[in-house]
């Protein structure tokens, strides 16, 4: 089984299996673990988890490998299982570049042989990156009632694993027989086991954050075996939006602004829009000063908004929260604020909104050029 260098999990064990030498005289002669663990469910271990069988599966053909390794004998004459041989391991083709070893924000993975089926953890820095490098994934992770964005049309005939629990969808991810897991670095802190329980059924590369578009490309395009070229093409063109970007006048501080109806919602230096906003030669987000930090937001009962001194206003919005912003909208207290008087406020559309909000390699134009219309209609 390929290895996560730096993510493997020691304490995950198989109980009560049969005899291995016993089960090597029957099993299909194939090192595909996904093949060998679905045999192994219909042969004396349905009563393993999924993963328990993969691990089965590993600790099989390395009990194989080893008879096999043991001499010209065979595999009849060591363990007695009659005429019966079993298949010498598939060799990798050198000329390819694998097995090979890839870097990554969680550490180091090797990678055996090129993946053909990958699994997208996330619809964010996961399918973006993929979709980027013209990968569409056999897989992506979503949760339920999630739109897709305009970027990521090419994904359409993927099929989607609800991640609404907060976990993997193991069955899913195995019936697909997925070869190769990306995950961002946001969700990997967020959801160690998840990392656990990837790695015992393919490959896991995780990729960072923010605008390190290079970095997230770069680790990809290696695990694919995708020319720099390609990866370069793609730097290229976002390197022409953000020169493209021009503001007539440069405002001093801007909020950005979201409601859930109950409370009010601040984006923070934090976040990865903050980087954007940055490397745009804007300031970075600002927020009231007795508001409760939370990592990339900051959140406050609406008492707060009169407490707001930004020079613009940007409100942030989906197709489930428009009532809300609207209700936000309407608050004598927000009307009050002097950005709101002076026609500084300007509410994002719904796909500006969520390009902003998570600024992924294919995102990133669509935020910046919904920015340039909200700039353009301030001046």
């Amino acid at each position: 089984m390929t290895q996560n260098d730096t993510l493997t999990n020691p304490s995950l064990t198989t109980t009560a299996t049969p005899n291995l030498d016993a089960l090597v005289c029957h099993a299909p002669a194939t090192d595909d673990l996904l093949e060998l663990a679905d045999w192994l469910a219909g042969h004396g271990t349905a009563h393993l988890s999924a993963i328990a069988r993969i691990e089965l599966a590993e600790r099989l053909i390395t009990r194989r490998r080893f008879i096999i390794g043991a001499g010209a004998l065979g595999l009849s004459v060591i363990t007695g299982c009659g005429s019966q041989e079993a298949a010498a391991p598939t060799a990798t083709n050198a000329s390819t570049g694998y097995p090979r070893t890839v870097e990554h924000a969680g550490g180091s993975t090797i990678i055996e042989t090129k993946p053909t089926r990958v699994y997208a953890a996330r619809t964010s820095y996961e399918l973006d990156t993929l979709l980027a490098l013209g990968v569409v994934p056999e897989l992506y992770g979503t949760v339920l009632g999630r739109t897709l964005g305009s970027w990521q049309m090419g994904v359409a005939d993927a099929k989607m694993v609800d991640v609404s629990g907060g976990g993997p969808n193991i069955e899913a991810i195995l019936a697909a027989r997925v070869d190769l897991v990306i995950i961002s670095e946001l969700f990997a802190n967020a959801f160690p086991e998840e990392i656990e329980a990837y790695q015992q059924i393919a490959p896991v590369v995780i990729v960072p954050i923010g605008l390190g578009f290079t970095e997230q490309l770069r680790i990809v395009a290696e695990c694919l075996d995708i020319s720099s070229v390609d990866v370069q093409n793609t730097l290229t063109e976002i390197e022409a939006v953000y020169d493209d970007f021009t503001v007539a006048e440069l405002p001093a501080s801007i909020a950005l602004i979201a409601s859930s109806g109950t409370n009010v919602f601040f984006l923070t230096p934090t976040s990865p829009t903050a980087a954007l906003l940055e490397r745009l030669g804007l300031p970075e987000p600002t927020f009231p000063d007795a508001v409760e930090v939370q990592g990339v937001t900051a959140v406050a009962s609406e008492e707060v908004l009169g407490d707001i001194n930004a020079d613009v206003i940007l409100g942030l919005t989906t197709n489930e929260l428009a009532g809300s912003l609207e209700e936000l909208e309407a608050n004598p207290l927000f009307q009050a604020i002097p950005a709101v008087q002076a026609g500084r406020y300007q509410r994002l559309d719904n796909e500006t909104s969520a390009a902003l909000g998570s600024p992924t390699v294919l995102s990133t134009p669509v935020a910046v050029m919904g920015l340039q219309r909200t700039f353009d209609a301030l001046a």
